[in-house]
């Protein structure tokens, strides 16, 4: 509750990424790129009505996204 995760297709990467952003009390905003390997050619992101959390690709790809250690 509270971030937002974002993605961009446009980044011109051949390995896509995940941004994750909160807005702070003091209405500053931060961004952390989260670790790890995702889809090229990012198209969205979902969460599902059980929470789960998708990231779509332009070519056909759903994939499920999971918190790592």
């Amino acid at each position: 509750a509270g971030d937002y995760f974002y993605t961009d297709h446009g980044a011109g990467s051949t390995q896509g990424i995940l941004v994750k952003a909160r807005l702070q009390p003091d209405r500053t905003l931060t961004t952390q790129t989260q670790p790890g390997p995702f889809p090229a050619s990012p198209a969205s992101l979902h969460a599902d009505g059980r929470g789960e959390f998708h990231l779509t690709t332009t070519t056909g790809g759903v994939y499920r996204l999971e918190a790592g250690p």
